[in-house]
């Protein structure tokens, strides 16, 4: 595979094959294996790219291709259902009229209720796969390996005009396996772009729908199921854009929003009776909350407590001297 360093043009997406010769080389055309699950809103600049690379996968086992589209106010759903025709075995939309997210319900967890696969591939409609491999390198890990749950690889983000940002989307402690424990204490990280893993995995939890990063709430669950598995090599793009839910945010709402992660962890630990994971994530909200206060910030914090504390003990000290009518 080509290596691709910063400034480089993108990969270009793959070419999808028709229905029938994606089907021509399934052993067996009526139980599905993998579910891939692709969540849009408002994407049509960008799920033609992920579709076609999903759509362009080389495998010996069956495939549905879920689409869960939040109430898309531009083209989206027009494209989804040109696919749905053209891939009419493959391809299963599920378009909302109403946003859904926005009443505290969470697209994904719409499509993993009704995966009919043995494991659940994750392709989100602004990203997109670059190796026609891709599932079936996975695939045969997982059915060769039943104490992984899941397995990833490396990405390469690019920007909106189609050029390399960086070559890899992980820092270089994270291109290896983990064990279960690490997955449960978010101690690792796949890109969500790059999983394949078990449908055996119970992620229909309450607190989950209370959470905007949910990929750190499905690891930790993950990992009491198995280890995780990193495969070498990219086989998958990680688009960065202004439309992008992570775009959008800066960088404190960012914080905000992995504390408040880790706070329902812990309830949802404290919640299932594991004690040890409810105290480690209800200190690691703790940590990561003060850690984030800057010199600056602690330093204001500590004037002004200073400053209303001497004029609380002034205010104290002339009534005291008023009670005992001593001149001020």
């Amino acid at each position: 595979m080509k290596q691709f360093k910063p400034g480089d043009p993108a990969p270009k997406p793959l070419t999808p094959m028709t229905e029938e010769e994606i089907m021509s080389t399934w052993v067996d055309k009526e139980n599905v294996v993998v579910s891939v699950s692709c969540v849009s809103f408002n994407h049509e600049k960008y799920i033609k790219d992920a579709l076609d690379g999903v759509l362009a996968q080389k495998t010996n086992f069956a495939f549905e291709l879920l689409i869960h589209d939040d109430a898309s106010t531009d083209s989206t759903q027009k494209i989804i259902n040109e696919y749905s025709l053209k891939y009419a075995n493959i391809v299963k939309p599920l378009l909302q009229k109403e946003n859904i997210f926005s009443k505290g319900r969470r697209p994904s967890l719409e499509n993993f209720k009704r995966a009919n696969g043995k494991y659940i591939s994750l392709c989100d409609c602004d990203d997109y796969w670059i190796n026609e491999n891709k599932l079936q390198k996975q695939v045969d890990f997982l059915d060769q390996n039943e104490d992984f749950v899941i397995v990833g690889h490396d990405s390469l983000s690019i920007d909106s005009n189609q050029i390399v940002l960086n070559s890899s989307t992980l820092p270089e402690r994270a291109r290896r396996d983990f064990s279960g424990e690490d997955m449960i204490r978010l101690n690792c990280w796949l890109p969500t772009v790059s999983w394949v893993f078990r449908n055996v995995v119970d992620l229909n939890v309450p607190e989950i729908i209370h959470v905007r990063n949910a990929d750190n709430f499905y690891t930790s669950i993950m990992g009491f199921y198995g280890k995780s598995k990193f495969l070498e090599g990219n086989y998958s793009v990680y688009r960065r854009h202004e439309g992008g839910v992570w775009a959008k945010i800066n960088d404190d709402l960012k914080l905000m929003y992995h504390v408040h992660t880790y706070i329902m962890l812990s309830m949802y630990y404290l919640r299932m009776k594991k004690n040890k994971y409810f105290r480690y994530f209800l200190q690691k909200a703790v940590s990561k909350a003060i850690k984030a206060l800057s010199f600056r910030l602690l330093f204001k914090e500590f004037f002004i407590r200073v400053l209303f504390l001497r004029k609380v003990m002034s205010i104290y000290r002339n009534m005291l001297l008023f009670l005992f009518d001593r001149k001020i």
